[in-house]
């Protein structure tokens, strides 16, 4: 089955952190800024899109028509990517970071973003640069 994204328009953007992310909303839209500012030296802020997938997942997608340089030195991951590529790498990096960090504090919150980065893991594996996207989260 091929999973698509649909774009979150206009007045429905208000609601949809919080109907995906829940409680901890305001949690991740601040993290996903921080962990971009940290990877990709040429981020300088911006405009953020928010895509719902067809397999119930969700993610936030800098509206950028540039070439980004994401850097992990942990990993040794160093590339030009487009905006998107980059923010699905980020997307995933975050609810990852946040399912570890209320694992034992908040077990729901945990859960999903647990449930949130499998399904974007899924949407990942048929995106046209996932052998990208598998090497900058390996």
């Amino acid at each position: 089955m091929t999973i698509t994204k649909k774009i979150v328009n206009g007045k429905y953007r208000g609601g949809v952190l919080p109907r995906f992310i829940g409680s901890k909303f305001l949690i991740f839209e601040q993290t996903i800024y921080g962990y971009t500012d940290h990877f990709v030296e040429d981020y300088s802020g911006g405009f953020w899109q928010f895509y719902e997938l067809t397999n119930g997942g969700f993610y936030m997608s800098l509206d950028s028509e540039k070439e980004l340089t994401f850097e992990n030195d942990d990993n040794y991951f160093s590339e030009s990517v487009d905006a998107d590529t980059m923010s699905i790498i980020i997307n995933l990096y975050v609810y990852n970071h946040l399912s570890f960090k209320y694992y034992e504090s908040d077990v729901e919150s945990a859960e999903r973003f647990i449930r949130l980065y499998s399904l974007l893991l899924e949407y990942a594996k048929q995106h046209q640069q996932a052998s990208t996207i598998f090497r900058a989260i390996d």
